[in-house]
């Protein structure tokens, strides 16, 4: 599963590799804080942080183009979002 579509991306940078490989640097040093909440969201069945968590995780991912991941992130807090319509009732 790849993090990031790097054509994708540098189109979206208008082929400024310089500018593309800085900010996969910052996604690269944010992404372990926002995996490690997630996971002890996850691991603590805190269904309103998981859903919190996996939003985030999907804003700071969707820039640069990782479908994949997207999709399962996606899973991830639509399945918070329901668990915790469900517990409301």
């Amino acid at each position: 599963m790849a993090l990031l579509d790097w054509e994708m991306f540098l189109e979206r940078v208008e082929r400024n590799e310089m500018l593309a490989l800085e900010l996969a640097h910052d996604l690269i040093l944010c992404l372990d804080g926002r995996i490690e909440t997630l996971g002890y969201a996850i691991s603590q069945a805190e269904i309103k942080k998981v859903e919190q968590a996996a939003h985030a995780l999907r804003g700071l991912v969707a820039p640069y183009g990782g479908r994949e991941l997207l999709v399962i992130l996606k899973e991830i807090e639509e399945t918070a979002v329901s668990k915790s319509s469900e517990v409301i009732r």
